[in-house]
């Protein structure tokens, strides 16, 4: 075998060059697995989940309760072509009336053009209505067009003269269940309730 010569520095800067290149290789594909993994964000106290199962979170400063959620279907609706922008959809508890709504600008599912909407609420009976931010023509944000007997009646047209004084229909939503159907609200009962 031979002898090495002096001037050779054999596996010491090869094996050095290969730990640079090692070290580098692991922290480029930490750096981009890091880069791509979605970040928990909290910014309020009250989430929605996105599972089939809907559930509200709510955080306090001690504890975390996780309550399951029913959802409330139907399509939105509004005495013109298309929706105005700042329109939104409310649903407020029947049995606490000081409680304030749970308000959701345009909740649409499917885009712009489908006027479906889908909100998910914790179990309860609530009221529900849309509301524009607004003034548009003969409706100011006071007003409220509520779900109610006209809205199942009538199918939201000025035919049905016959209801005098329409009352919000409360819409009763269950634990993982959908109250579907919801739709028609009625814009035609002017002044403001």
């Amino acid at each position: 075998m031979g002898k090495l010569q002096d001037n050779q520095s054999g596996f010491g800067a090869v094996g050095v060059m290969l730990v640079i290149i090692v070290l580098a290789l692991v922290g480029v594909v930490g750096w981009m697995v890091y880069k791509n993994h979605p970040k928990a964000v909290s910014r309020s106290t009250t989430t929605l989940s996105k599972t089939s199962s809907p559930t509200l979170v709510t955080k306090t400063d001690s504890t975390t309760t996780v309550k399951p959620t029913g959802s409330i279907t139907g399509d939105m609706s509004y005495p013109a072509d298309g929706l105005p922008d700042h329109f939104k959809l409310c649903a407020a508890l029947v049995s606490d009336q000081t409680a304030t709504p749970q308000c959701f600008d345009k909740p649409l599912v499917g885009g712009s053009d489908i006027l479906a909407y889908k909100v998910d609420v914790a179990p309860g009976d609530y009221y529900v209505y849309e509301q524009l931010a607004t003034a548009k023509g003969s409706y100011t944000p006071a007003y409220l067009a509520y779900y109610d007997q006209y809205s199942t009646t009538c199918s939201g047209t000025t035919e049905c003269q016959f209801i005098t004084q329409p009352r919000p229909l409360q819409v009763t939503v269950t634990a993982n269940q959908t109250s579907s159907g919801i739709s028609n609200f009625d814009w035609y009962d002017l002044p403001p309730r």
